[in-house]
């Protein structure tokens, strides 16, 4: 990982992403890139509310006095200041500077809020191609939080997607050898005897069907633990649960296990997501946890995903979900 990059505002909001990524470059020896987007607007006075902390007019002396700070703690520091549509310029600048990783903080907006006005963290998670660290907003007092997230345990989520390989890559470059824990869970979904009845509750499971994918996911969720194991030097843990709602099955794991992240794939796909969803929408919907959101590969199959692929054991239907 050679670039961290770091959208600011000028809010206290925004700079709360800053902690976690200091840790994380000086973990793997990272550039971190601060970049300040100003959006121009038809009217003007947004620059005096109570959480814009730079106008139009210091904008350059914000990002330069941030960068400055952090050389001074020891940390290698690039920043930009661009004009035009904050998650546009985000998302180009992350491909134009072989960003590796954008971490921002999610500003929590929920249900009719976040469907209407939306946030910028919102829009770079459905945008960007690149991995996105969502941090949790921590309420702020007089002074910006300065706790960095710790990678101590982080959930990886799989399915045998592309979506899922991308972020089981993802977390690999993001733990810190020996000292994250890799929890790779996987969700079967039980099998009815008749999984079109109108009257759920009334089907009936099929057990030897629900167990014969049981046992399939156990013996490939192992293997792929092991390749993980031996990639990363972490101590890595398989997970395989029966749960007709993968959402909640991630969510409850995640609090049993106390986890420090969850990393999921997504294809975020327009305007879909809000009709169907997607479980790795639900999931960062509760809001109890930071997340690591990543797109699937550009090509359905990239050098990483062919390393955690197990062509030698895998049958066709590995992949079926």
């Amino acid at each position: 990982m050679k670039r961290i990059r770091v959208p600011l505002d000028g809010s206290l909001a925004a700079e709360q992403a800053l902690p976690t990524a200091v840790a994380l470059s000086r973990i793997h020896e990272s550039t971190l890139e601060l970049l300040l987007v100003t959006e121009a607007r038809a009217a003007g006075g947004f620059e005096t509310w109570p959480w814009a902390i730079c106008t139009a007019r210091n904008h350059g002396d914000y990002i330069a006095s941030q960068a400055d700070r952090l050389s001074e703690r020891g940390s290698v520091v690039d920043h930009a200041m661009v004009e035009g549509r904050a998650t546009e310029e985000i998302c180009r600048f992350a491909v134009e500077r072989h960003v590796d990783l954008i971490v921002m903080v999610s500003r929590g907006h929920t249900g009719f809020a976040r469907i209407l006005g939306g946030s910028v963290a919102d829009a770079v998670v459905r945008q960007s191609r690149i991995p996105v660290l969502l941090l949790r907003e921590m309420p702020l007092g007089r002074r910006i939080p300065k706790a960095a997230l710790h990678m101590d345990r982080v959930l990886v989520a799989i399915d045998g997607s592309p979506e899922s390989f991308a972020a089981l890559d993802a977390a690999a470059e993001l733990s810190d050898r020996g000292v994250t824990e890799l929890h790779l869970v996987e969700v079967v979904t039980p099998v009815l005897l008749a999984p079109f009845n109108a009257m759920r509750r009334l089907a009936r499971l099929d057990h030897d069907a629900t167990q014969h994918a049981v046992d399939h996911a156990v013996a490939q969720l192992d293997a792929l633990a092991e390749r993980v194991a031996a990639r990363t030097g972490c101590d890595v843990y398989p997970h395989v649960m029966i749960h007709e709602d993968p959402a909640r099955a991630i969510l409850r794991t995640a609090h049993g296990f106390n986890a420090s992240v969850i990393a999921m794939g997504t294809h975020g796909r327009g305007a879909s997501r809000l009709f169907m969803g997607s479980v790795a929408e639900r999931v960062r919907a509760d809001g109890r946890y930071p997340m690591l959101i990543v797109h699937p590969p550009e090509t359905a199959t990239s050098p990483d995903q062919q390393l955690w692929d197990l062509e030698e054991e895998r049958d066709p239907s590995f992949r079926s979900g």
